[in-house]
């Protein structure tokens, strides 16, 4: 009921140079290279799109899916729920980084 209120609620707060609107979420480490970069280039491509953006832990972005609080979550393991799609956008490269020689 509350996220009903919620979603009805930025509906009809939406501007009216916005057409859309898109929740996403993302674990905190890919806020600097993946997602700000992203966000920005959905901006230039899509002007007309409202973005709520949140920072947070894995487990409160898979409840917030399961939930439908957010549309979208940029996570390293996600939790496989049925109706959601999961797709690996890059693998990831691991440095081994030591204060000895």
């Amino acid at each position: 009921m509350i996220s009903a209120w919620d979603q009805g609620c930025a509906r009809v707060a939406l501007p009216p140079r916005f057409s859309e609107s898109i929740r996403v979420g993302g674990q905190h480490i890919f806020w600097p290279n993946v997602l700000v970069p992203w966000l920005q280039e959905v901006r230039t491509r899509r002007p007309d799109l409202a973005i709520r953006a949140i920072s947070a832990t894995p487990q409160r972005l898979n409840r917030d899916l399961e939930n439908d609080e957010i549309d979208l979550a940029f996570q390293y393991d996600p939790v496989r729920l049925r109706g959601l799609r999961v797709e690996e956008l890059f693998p990831d490269r691991l440095v081994m980084v030591s204060a000895r020689p």
